[in-house]
């Protein structure tokens, strides 16, 4: 499926994130591409295509909504899903 980037997105912005994929898109919330950034949402377009739509955003939503539940900050929480760790581990800089 061709990938589609979308910049100055309110998605992200509302979000308070520099970018967010929801397969097949990655919306920015800037105007220009961050390479970092664009490398680590690519590492997610990777991980829907390995696990699936359905099987990677539940268990995405499991892990986060898991480590909050256990008293987690957000940011804390979202450090911790498996699938960010391996994104910033392969992500270029």
């Amino acid at each position: 499926m061709e990938i589609k980037l979308i910049k100055n997105s309110f998605i992200p912005k509302m979000l308070k994130v520099d970018a967010i994929t929801i397969y097949p898109f990655i919306f920015f919330a800037s105007k220009t591409m961050n390479r970092t950034i664009l490398s680590h949402e690519l590492i997610h377009i990777n991980q829907v295509e390995t696990y699936g739509w359905f099987r990677f955003y539940s268990s995405y939503a499991v892990e986060y909504l898991s480590y909050r539940l256990r008293g987690d900050s957000p940011d804390v929480a979202y450090n911790k899903i498996s699938y960010e760790i391996e994104a910033y581990r392969k992500q270029d800089y």
